[in-house]
């Protein structure tokens, strides 16, 4: 948290493919040409890595209290990143 207290946050991370042609043909591509174990690894590390940045600006209280921001900030962060894998 951002006023130094140390927190553990539980998340679970839900991906999925764009509703655009490019980003259906962008996801098929990958997954035919990637591992999917490395495809996962990958989209974990984005988001916890993202999770990790947006913890580290809100205060404890605000994390207990926004979780929808909070949501809402990781999606935002991670998106560009979850879209080139």
């Amino acid at each position: 948290s951002n006023n130094g207290v140390p927190v553990n946050v539980e998340a679970v991370g839900l991906v999925r493919i764009g509703s655009s042609e490019e980003a259906v043909q962008t996801a098929v591509q990958r997954f035919l040409t990637s591992d999917l174990n490395e495809l996962q690894r990958q989209s974990n590390e984005i988001l916890a890595g993202s999770l990790r940045g947006i913890t580290a600006t809100m205060t404890v209280e605000d994390l207990n209290s926004n979780r929808d921001t909070l949501a809402r900030s990781v999606v935002e962060e991670a998106g560009g990143d979850l879209a080139r894998i």
